[in-house]
């Protein structure tokens, strides 16, 4: 029985030992393995990571180009404004006035706009014509309208290939 006792022990010695073997070689294998799948998930993440900076830096350099856009036109809208405002002190002031094309109407036995020979054609109270104030402020509105609407529709047009041009 000694024997069979000696082999027994050689036996769990020899078990522990190739369990131990096994041990360390799956554990090697277990850890390469690990590692290869953390490297894989590192570069995924970076990729990810690159892609979102890249964006934000692409959305960054939009909304920069909108805003200088913007500081554009409301440059010109504010030197439109200044032209205006330097023709209405100009009116007021008398240097100069505002001027309106017309047609006369058709005269008796001449054709439209042309006076009959031998027909004077004149002003009652002998002074150039004027658009009234009401007509003056009108024109002034309707000035500034459409230098307004002129660069909203200028910076929206930029805006927009701005925008569809990324």
């Amino acid at each position: 029985m000694p024997n069979v006792m000696g082999y027994l022990v050689a036996a769990l010695v020899g078990a522990a030992i190739s369990w131990g073997v096994q041990d360390w070689r799956k554990g090697e294998e277990i850890q390469t393995i690990r590692l290869q799948w953390q490297h894989e998930r590192t570069k995924e993440l970076d990729d990810i990571i690159n892609k979102e900076r890249k964006a934000r830096d692409e959305r960054d350099a939009l909304a920069r180009k909108i805003v200088e856009n913007d500081q554009r036109h409301l440059d010109q809208l504010r030197v439109q404004e200044n032209e205006s405002k330097k023709l209405m002190d100009c009116v007021a002031s008398g240097k100069c006035g505002l001027r309106i094309a017309a047609t006369c109407p058709k005269q008796p036995g001449g054709s439209a706009g042309v006076p009959t020979p031998g027909t004077t054609v004149g002003v009652d109270t002998g002074t150039d014509a004027r658009l009234t104030a009401a007509a003056e402020q009108s024109y002034y509105a309707l000035r500034a309208g459409l230098n307004e609407m002129q660069t909203k529709l200028r910076a929206c047009q930029a805006d927009l290939l701005l925008r569809t041009a990324e």
